[in-house]
């Protein structure tokens, strides 16, 4: 069972600066007043008042980088929780990382390395896709902490903990061929420290893939219900390449994933001859967002989520569930203005969340198998952001109606 009280009355840290450029922070451009967390699971529905954060969001005037301004001790969100997202076991991780994998590889024409290190690497399934490509494989990541001897095998090893404590207390160097990330860098509350670590450590020949949600994408799409606790920060590729330029480094070539939070990615390397022409091949793409754009499109979020809590509570009285038991669906839940307490259950098909709860949100998570037949059920999409897999399936099982939170797939 989860010790709730740790998730009573949160202590936060506040930023006062700009994470890529190091600009004071100006006024928060939006407010979330007691803001859930999310992808925190327990074993029986909690009656009390646990998992919630005021939290605010801002815009750098400077890069265009986007950031939380109170950062949740990563400690609380990654050990001794349930944390239970595991790349290998998500339907839309795996081929984001094999798409990620074929860009990398693209820009480094398929090269054999001696080491590949992979800062967050979940559950290893980046590191086993490359093993045939390198001698030494190093992952670090703390949701691995106790597994280290485990997993660390053969050529493999695995440091369970986070970046910065691997740097101090592992002696860990970043002199390696190859040094990948792949949606890490948004849950690190440094970001540019951690660049400049791995950029002091390595060699003129290291070369770096890292990939991470951007901003401009989520801005475009009115995703807003990407913007949580565990992503401190929403790097623009003006903040990138303003941030590389700024630790001596240089970008040699990036592509944004439309399938996978509109990730961007990109590999970067040291500048050694401190020349900035280099960016000037980005600079027309590298577009400023200001705060009227941002915030005319979080106000078309919030008409969808109007939209989406009202449809919802015209089936009351119905037979309601919602579908995929998302770990975002408490941040959902939030701008919906709705607590789901409509729905039977939410229905998931992966067994380690059958029977669970969520820490903040009055519903049980089942397996589909609980409902004999859908015809006179009403199905609630509960998991945005794998429409594109659900929805066919939820059209199939013949439902009386189904309900999309978002118009957009």
């Amino acid at each position: 069972m989860i010790d709730v009280g740790r998730f009573r009355n949160i202590q936060y840290g506040k930023r006062t600066r700009c994470m890529a450029c190091g600009a004071a922070v100006g006024k928060p451009l939006i407010s979330l007043p007691d803001f859930p967390l999310s992808e925190i699971y327990t074993d029986r529905p909690v009656k009390e008042k646990a998992g919630f954060v005021d939290q605010e969001f801002c815009l750098c005037k400077s890069c265009g980088h986007g950031q939380l301004l109170n950062i949740i001790p990563p400690e609380l969100l990654y050990f001794g929780s349930s944390y239970f997202f595991r790349t290998s076991q998500s339907r839309t991780a795996v081929p984001a990382v094999d798409f990620f994998l074929d860009f990398v590889e693209g820009v480094l024409k398929s090269r054999a390395y001696d080491t590949i290190a992979d800062i967050g690497c979940n559950d290893l399934y980046m590191l086993k896709k490359l093993d045939a490509k390198a001698k030494r494989l190093l992952g670090i990541d703390p949701v691995l902490a106790g597994r280290e001897k485990e997993l660390s095998e053969g050529k493999t090893v695995v440091i369970g903990d986070l970046f910065e404590n691997a740097v101090a207390n592992h002696n860990v160097s970043f002199d390696k061929d190859l040094v990948l990330s792949s949606h890490t860098l948004e849950h690190v509350k440094d970001p540019k420290w951690l660049v400049k670590t791995v950029l002091d450590s390595s060699t003129d020949n290291t070369l770096f893939g890292f990939q991470f949600p951007g901003f401009e994408s989520l801005v475009r799409d009115a995703r807003f219900d990407q913007v949580f606790h565990q992503h401190y920060n929403y790097f623009t590729l003006k903040s990138v390449v303003r941030m590389l330029t700024d630790l001596g480094a240089e970008l040699v070539a990036y592509k944004v994933n439309p399938y996978h939070w509109g990730a961007l990615m990109i590999v970067f390397r040291k500048n050694p001859s401190g020349s900035t022409a280099w960016h000037k091949r980005f600079e027309h793409d590298a577009v400023q967002l200001t705060d009227e754009a941002v915030l005319s499109q979080y106000r078309v979020f919030q008409d969808a989520m109007k939209l989406a809590g009202e449809r919802l509570s015209a089936w009351k009285g119905s037979t309601v569930y919602g579908y995929g038991a998302a770990n975002m669906l408490p941040v959902l839940s939030y701008h919906m203005k709705n607590d789901l307490s409509c729905l039977q259950a939410v229905l998931d098909d992966d067994e380690r969340k059958q029977g669970m709860h969520y820490i903040n949100l009055p519903v049980a998570i089942k397996s589909p198998s609980v409902v004999k037949d859908f015809k006179d059920v009403v199905l609630f999409l509960t998991a945005i952001d794998n429409s594109r897999i659900l929805v066919p399936k939820l059209i199939s099982l013949a439902p009386k109606k189904i309900i999309l939170p978002l118009n957009i797939v």
